[in-house]
C-alpha cells in the first residue's frame, strides 16, 4: 500500500451528487477525501471502501465503475480491523488539519485537472 494523504472535508459543497468519499491519484499521489460529517461505523466502511480502491489498483486501471464499486464493497467488508487499523497509520498527513479543509479539496481537484 502506497502512503496516501487523507482529507476530511464538506463534500457537499464540491460535488453537485452525494458523495461521501473518493479516492484520487493525482501526479502520482493518493489522496482519500472523506465527508466530515462521518463518524462512527459510517466513517470506518468509507474510509475501508476508498482504501481498497487503492489497495486493488482501481486508480491505474481502466475499469467499468459498477464493477470497481462492488470489488470495494468486497474488499471492505473483508477487511480486518488490524488490517484497517495499519492503513490508517499509512496516511502521511490529514489535511484537515491545518486550515480549511475545504480548500485542500480544491487544491486536489486543481491538480487532478492539470494531470489530465
Amino acid at each position: 500500500m502506497p502512503e496516501y494523504t487523507l482529507i476530511r472535508a464538506d463534500m457537499s459543497k464540491h460535488f453537485s451528487f452525494d458523495v461521501k468519499g473518493i479516492a484520487l491519484k493525482v501526479a502520482g499521489e493518493y489522496y482519500i477525501a472523506i465527508d466530515q460529517s462521518l463518524s462512527g461505523d459510517q466513517l470506518d466502511m468509507v474510509y475501508k471502501h476508498e482504501l481498497s480502491h487503492i489497495l486493488l489498483g482501481h486508480l491505474d486501471r481502466d475499469i467499468e465503475t459498477a464493477v470497481k464499486e462492488r470489488e470495494a464493497d468486497e474488499y471492505a467488508a473483508r477487511m480486518t480491523d488490524q488490517e484497517y487499523k495499519k492503513l490508517q497509520e499509512m496516511a502521511k498527513t490529514t489535511l484537515a488539519q491545518g486550515g480549511n479543509p475545504c480548500d485542500n479539496v480544491n487544491v486536489v481537484k486543481k491538480r487532478q485537472n492539470k494531470s489530465l
